[in-house]
């Protein structure tokens, strides 16, 4: 028997041991979800989980917010997001994320590998997919670095800055706390009398980042220093949602029920 053939049999074992065999060229991830903000449990009865992997086609579902395994081709640099997901809906919230493998743990007692998303992570994985969409090479993004500029730059929220933006940074090879500015900021102003009757008087933001209830006050729903551009609130309650674009100038908005199918 040859060397390779005895290098074989003796890892042979371990390759059993690790839920794999030595050529696949996929890996089986189990992906966990980090705990839901309180503000979005309080208005929704089931949120459940769906993940997608840029690049392929379709996806991987819970019937709740639980871990769910998805498969990858291993050791390659994949964004992954996880869509809080309600009536069927994954389009309403914003969603966790990571990166594989860079965020991966590997259990050495026989469990494989495990991938904990966070919220953080999601705006990060957007990043990583507008980079990967682009022809750039993920490997070469320090994205312990980006979390941290992420942290630093963005007031709270870092989905106020933008994914696509601090991609485009990086792909110049700057970093990308060169893109970390915040867009121009305006203002959310509408008659309580337009909402919906009976009308919503406490509305919660679509980012988990937010967990400020946004009051009408004196017959106005009233939001100073939002940036420009699309806004999304949903009512306390969660039956409905409200999409505004918010302009220099002037607002745009509709009113929704959550339930209902997404607009054409």
């Amino acid at each position: 028997m040859n060397r390779l053939a005895l290098l074989l049999l003796a890892l042979s074992p371990f390759a059993v041991l690790s839920g794999c065999s030595l050529f696949d060229t996929t890996s089986r991830v189990r992906v966990c979800p980090a705990p839901l903000p309180e503000h979005w449990v309080a208005a929704f009865t089931t949120i459940s989980l769906t993940v997608r992997v840029p690049g392929q086609d379709g996806a991987y579902r819970a019937p709740c917010w639980e871990p769910v395994d998805v498969e990858l081709r291993r050791r390659e640099y994949t964004p992954i997001l996880a869509f809080p997901t309600i009536e069927g809906r994954e389009d309403l919230l914003l969603p966790a994320g990571g990166l594989y493998p860079e965020d991966c743990t590997f259990d050495p007692a026989g469990a494989g590998e495990s991938l904990t998303v966070d919220w953080l992570g999601g705006v990060a994985a957007e990043v990583a997919t507008a980079t990967m969409e682009a022809g750039g090479d993920l490997r070469t993004i320090d994205w312990d670095e980006l979390r941290e500029d992420l942290e630093r730059y963005s007031d709270g929220d870092p989905w106020r800055l933008s994914p696509a933006r601090i991609a485009a940074h990086l792909l110049s090879g700057t970093s990308s706390a060169g893109s970390m500015s915040r867009s121009q900021q305006g203002t959310l102003c509408i008659r309580t009398s337009a909402l919906p009757t009976p009308p919503a008087t406490r509305w919660i933001s679509r980012s988990p980042f937010d967990p400020a209830l946004h009051g009408c006050e004196d017959g106005w729903l009233l939001l100073s220093g939002v940036g420009l551009g699309p806004l999304r609130l949903f009512s306390e309650d969660g039956s409905y949602y409200l999409d505004a674009w918010v302009g220099s100038d002037e607002t745009a908005w509709v009113v929704r029920e959550t339930q209902a199918p997404p607009a054409l």
